[in-house]
Parts: C-alpha cells; structure tokens; sequence
C-alpha cells in the first residue's frame, strides 16, 4: 500500500488505483465487481432479525403456532 502511495501524485490517483487493484482482485476470485452492490443488499438483510424482514414474517408465526 506505501508503495502504491509513493507512485501516486495525489490523493484522487490513490483512489483510483485502489479502486482498480480492488475491482481487479474481485474478478480474480469470480466476482462482478458491477454486483458487489447487490451483495451489499444481501449481506444487509442477513444482519436483519427474522421479524424485521417482510419475507419471514408469515414463516415466523407459522413457528410459533407449533
């Protein structure tokens, strides 16, 4: 990353070679890196309690009621 940093001229050339190297690394491991905000979605409706998600609720009384 100090390396990274010594070749750029400024804080905006950083982030955008950060963001390349990062982009970069995602489609090495088989990820669009156009779908991380569909994950992000995902990964936020997972943090969600079960009564908290619109989709769950009915599977939830359902539980209770045995």
């Amino acid at each position: 990353m100090v390396r990274l940093a010594l070749k750029c001229a400024d804080a905006e050339e950083l982030g955008r070679r950060l963001r390349q190297r990062y982009e970069r690394q995602q489609r090495r491991h088989g990820i669009d890196p156009a779908d991380t905000r569909a994950g992000a979605k995902f990964a936020e409706q997972l943090d969600k309690p079960l009564a908290d998600r619109p989709d769950q609720q009915g599977a939830e009384r359902h539980c209770k009621s045995r």
